[in-house]
């Protein structure tokens, strides 16, 4: 069947408060962005025991956009802090999805927050969804590296799932686009690239109403061997226009300046001119740059 939203996703967040949402980084994924991120991880197959992970499920929502595809529920897992949320998502699994036994619903979905106890399965996994933003957990520092000190919440679910992930393992995130292009966040980028490989990149605007933050799909594959940026498709997407391009390598002009919205042609000029003798900057020479 057809829906543009799913209902008790809907009114959960339309009861929680807009105070609640923001302390805890909660908000609610556009259909056509859910399915944007769906489509690019189901246009290649995998084997049929393959686990899809959502370890901020919410209510359910990339679960629920999953209808279309073949998918099997006893390979879904879901897991989130807020037991509310976790309820209507087993409500919602066991609504759209048939079930063997209901008893999946709870081995499978658990009110927990993933920083702390990360959702581990032994079978080939996909970690997807959309983790909270703009939030700070409470998590020691002996648990993340330093460079993730006061970062947003987004960027530790990033760097834990990495970290937690088995060889091959793929993970599909809808995040904060500064992620990918911010300073601060640069270590970060530098980390990704060395233990993973950009599989697929899009770039959006503010999807979030009300929320002045544009948002990125990122998909990546853990693996150290094959590792980097290469063959990855990259969209420029807004409301009335999209571009799309394919990075063939691109290795960093700098440790953490990767240039992800620029096509190959553009890339190969900016560093032309970098390297041109007597190349100035306004890095250090200016108020604002």
């Amino acid at each position: 069947h057809e829906y543009s939203e799913q209902l008790l996703g809907f009114l959960y967040i339309s009861l929680s408060g807009m105070g609640k949402r923001k302390q805890n980084g909660i908000y609610y994924t556009p259909a056509r962005v859910a399915d944007d991120l769906l489509s690019g991880l189901f246009s290649k197959k995998r084997p049929a025991d393959t686990s899809f992970v959502d370890p901020a499920c919410g209510t359910g929502n990339f679960f629920l956009r999953m209808l279309p595809y073949p998918v099997n529920p006893q390979f879904f897992s879901g897991r989130d802090a807020d037991a509310l949320a976790l309820s209507i998502c087993r409500i919602n699994i066991a609504l759209n999805f048939p079930l063997p036994d209901t008893k999946i619903l709870w081995e499978n979905f658990k009110t927990s927050d993933s920083l702390s106890a990360f959702p581990a399965v032994e079978s080939p996994a996909v970690y997807l969804g959309n983790p909270p933003w703009g939030s700070r957990f409470k998590t020691t520092e002996e648990s993340f590296p330093k460079f993730l000190s006061g970062k947003d919440s987004a960027a530790l679910f990033l760097w834990k799932t990495m970290e937690e992930a088995k060889e091959n393992d793929e993970i599909s995130y809808l995040l904060p686009a500064s992620l990918l292009s911010v300073h601060s966040y640069g270590a970060l980028r530098t980390y990704l690239y060395d233990n993973g490989r950009f599989e697929n990149i899009t770039f959006f605007g503010n999807i979030f109403s009300g929320v002045d933050c544009p948002a990125v799909i990122l998909s990546l594959k853990k693996t150290a061997s094959d590792n980097g940026i290469q063959k990855c498709p990259v969209t420029l997407q807004n409301k009335s226009t999209r571009e799309t391009f394919t990075i063939t390598r691109r290795p960093p002009i700098a440790p953490d300046l990767f240039m992800l919205h620029a096509d190959d042609t553009t890339y190969k000029r900016i560093r032309a001119l970098l390297e041109l003798p007597g190349c100035v900057t306004l890095k250090g020479q200016a108020d604002f740059a």
